[in-house]
């Protein structure tokens, strides 16, 4: 059972708070931030968010939004909670606001009261840059045979022509048209791929190595790359049943963006599946996942190399 103290506001009414969570907050003051009163002075400026209710419960989940230690998923809970306690009026108080590979919580207090917020990062960036390279590089590694870098070429175009009919493609703004010509059989992959490459080829600069990359990687193993960046073993936050979970269901969109910056090609991508109901598996979504969408971005430099961008796994979606 948890202990709890009493902290005195500036109204005469009290703050109830646990002693852990009193003991951060004491750091807190030892190093130049009164805790304490940061509580008691946005407890007192938000109290009639409430309505008159849930005064106990939105106590305790400000205190925990304040405390060392807690772990993500119970933050953003008691986020949810307060704002789900909080009258209409307040409810654009409460924000979440997407970050390069995860997602602020935020809450705007007013009068002068700094602003809370909290940072989840969901993704791993360094996962995805190295897996990325690793993908980009084989072929244009120096270190292989010319036999092993024609058979890896081989394996992405292959990957690449299966792919090309599941999703949407959008290459300088254009989605591409994989209309077959006069008598030609519908969703051909020999004819897609040129319809892919002379598009590719036609819209600006591209290096050697560019080209090997972008074939490389815009296939759908992409959306499952930014899934397995989400993995707790590889710097993310979520399980692989939780990671499962995300990844099972229909797509509703599907859709892969080249586009060029200066030198650099950029490729975009976002997945939306469908809800489905995960109550007879044995998989389970993570309070952290807030969509279905799954959405990247990355750049390639002349040279092939990948730096990422961003990456989002079933976070809140960007505009």
């Amino acid at each position: 059972m948890s202990t709890f103290v009493s902290l005195p506001t500036r109204f005469g009414g009290s703050l109830n708070i646990s002693v852990s969570d009193a003991a951060s907050l004491a750091v807190r003051s030892a190093n130049g931030m009164s805790g304490t009163t940061s509580l008691t002075k946005i407890w007192d400026r938000i109290k009639d968010w409430f309505l008159g209710t849930h005064f106990v419960e939105a106590k305790e989940h400000l205190a925990q939004l304040y405390a060392a230690g807690v772990a993500d998923e119970d933050r953003l809970a008691s986020f949810q909670e307060l704002k789900k306690f909080a009258g209409p009026a307040f409810q654009d108080r409460f924000s979440i606001v997407p970050q390069d590979f995860g997602y602020a919580i935020e809450i705007d207090y007013g009068s002068g009261l700094p602003a809370y917020h909290h940072e989840i990062t969901v993704c791993s960036e360094r996962y995805l840059e190295l897996k990325w390279n690793q993908v980009a590089g084989e072929a244009l590694d120096p270190g292989k045979s010319e036999e092993d870098r024609t058979r890896i070429l081989r394996e992405h175009e292959t990957q690449l022509m299966n792919d090309l009919s599941r999703l949407t493609y959008v290459i300088d703004s254009e989605p591409l048209d994989f209309s077959p010509p006069v008598g030609a059989e519908p969703n051909d992959a020999r004819l897609m791929l040129q319809t892919f490459r002379a598009v590719l080829l036609s819209g600006g600069t591209l290096t050697s190595q560019q080209h090997v990359a972008v074939e490389a990687l815009a296939a759908q193993g992409i959306f499952a790359d930014v899934g397995f960046s989400a993995q707790d073993i590889n710097g993310g936050k979520l399980s692989i049943e939780a990671i499962a979970a995300g990844l099972i269901g229909p797509e509703l969109q599907q859709t892969l963006n080249i586009s060029r910056s200066g030198d650099d090609i950029i490729l975009q991508g976002i997945s939306i599946k469908e809800a489905v109901d995960l109550t007879r598996t044995n998989f389970k979504r993570s309070p952290l996942m807030l969509s279905r969408v799954v959405d990247f971005s990355l750049s390639i430099d002349p040279a092939g190399r990948v730096k990422v961008i961003s990456a989002s796994y079933c976070g809140p979606e960007r505009e």
